[in-house]
């Protein structure tokens, strides 16, 4: 295995992250040109990778976003029947005290 320069190798990184950061909107094509072809080569398979996993975050997240928002009258519905529930709950437990408080009372 060949000893490699530790410093060359912290300047190319820090030249290529700011490459990198440079060109997030590019897809193909690298707006600094005075660059190791290495470099290039390296940023635009990250640029690659890193627009690939962003298409498929995109097209994840609006999946969810449609199906959320085809749920919100379910939810709605959901809360509406809870608290019918809730209500005809609590009417029985009215009804229920006011027999024991009638049946205590001589």
């Amino acid at each position: 295995m060949e000893v490699q320069d530790k410093p060359a190798l912290i300047k190319d990184t820090e030249e290529a992250i700011k490459l990198f950061d440079q060109n997030l909107e590019n897809l193909s094509l690298l707006k600094s040109a005075d660059q190791k072809p290495k470099i290039k080569q390296v940023v635009l398979e990250a640029l690659k990778q890193y627009h690939t996993a962003n298409e498929k975050d995109r097209e994840f997240m609006l999946k969810n976003m449609v199906a959320s928002a085809e749920r919100i009258p379910q939810l709605y519905l959901l809360a509406i029947s809870l608290l019918q529930a809730f209500a005809k709950h609590v009417e029985k437990e009215i009804e229920k005290k006011e027999k024991n408080s009638r049946e205590t009372i001589p």
